[in-house]
């Protein structure tokens, strides 16, 4: 599981506290089959840049769910909890 944000990034913040701080979630992202990835955008960062481009997409906030392969199984810039837990249990189940 992949998140881009940033600092300045006001819906990043409000989806950090909505869902990155809810106990499923965590719980979930925390599971030894799971690896979270948060790619801070602030300021001068052209690797973090680069790995924004690389997903097609060109804002923020970004999350995207690989499966254990690399493959790309889930991609959205604006998500649930709910939305979280099942796409993460997707790419798991895929491999």
């Amino acid at each position: 599981a992949m998140v881009i944000t940033a600092a300045w990034c006001l819906n990043c913040k409000a989806l950090e506290q909505s869902v990155f701080r809810n106990t499923a979630v965590v719980e979930r992202l925390q599971q030894d089959d799971v690896v979270p990835i948060k790619v801070d955008i602030t300021g001068n960062n052209p690797a973090g840049k680069e790995r924004l481009r690389r997903t097609g997409y060109l804002t923020i906030p970004l999350l995207v769910i690989y499966a254990p392969d690399g493959r790309e199984i889930w991609k959205r810039s604006f998500y649930t909890a709910s939305d979280v837990i099942q796409a993460v249990d997707q790419a798991t189940a895929a491999f």
